[in-house]
């Protein structure tokens, strides 16, 4: 419900995998909110590139949970996935909370981690994104 009226309505499982809005994917969970551009379909960032059927092409907003990041955990993460820098990690009882550093990002992201981290703060990484855990939509403030 926003502003007296139903947004959407549903089981909270469809609700969470596919909100209508930011606002209602915000509801269900914390994102990691990045920056992008659809062209034909596609929204790139410095991510990479991100299927987003039936969007207009101009800016977006592309929605990363914090458990659709992983670690890679190799000992030559080139080739392995998006290059990174782990800035911090945190114990929190059955996750770590994990802060990253991408280029051309203009925040750092934040991945749940249910493994411990290898790397340590100031160490480069590589991340893996699992796509099932991402949103896009349309950029209201544009």
């Amino acid at each position: 419900m926003r502003d007296g009226r139903l947004v959407q309505v549903g089981k909270p499982e469809d609700l969470y995998h596919h909100p209508v809005d930011l606002e209602t994917a915000r509801f269900f969970c914390d994102l990691n909110e990045v920056a992008s551009t659809v062209t034909a379909g596609v929204a790139s960032n410095p991510l990479g590139q991100f299927a987003a059927p039936g969007l207009p092409d101009g800016p977006a907003i592309v929605c990363l949970r914090p458990q659709a990041i992983h670690l890679v955990q190799s000992q030559n993460i080139e080739n392995h996935g998006i290059p990174a820098r782990m800035l911090s990690s945190r114990f929190l009882g059955e996750v770590y909370m994990v802060d990253l550093w991408i280029g051309g990002m203009e925040a750092p992201l934040r991945a749940r981690l249910h493994e411990k981290p290898l790397a340590k703060p100031k160490q480069d990484v590589a991340i893996r994104i699992d796509r099932d855990e991402v949103l896009v939509f349309a950029d209201a403030r544009a």
